[in-house]
């Protein structure tokens, strides 16, 4: 979910690359401290501004969906 929102995310690879180096083919998957610390900071960052933000009523903006 979070790729979705990457262009929004300052150094984003940087930010995800323990979890990341999770992928690789011919590694083993062993989820250290690292990758907990990493998940908990993507987590806080899909919650806050610029990723979720309320809009401001005092400027026209417009609303597209996709349905």
């Amino acid at each position: 979910m979070t790729n979705y929102q990457e262009n929004f995310i300052e150094g984003y690879s940087k930010v995800t690359l323990s979890l990341t180096n999770l992928l690789n083919k011919d590694k083993r998957w062993i989820w250290i401290g690292k990758c907990h610390t990493t998940f908990e900071d993507l987590k806080k960052m899909m919650v806050t501004t610029p990723i979720l933000n309320l809009p401001d009523y005092d400027i026209r903006f417009e609303v597209h969906t996709d349905s």
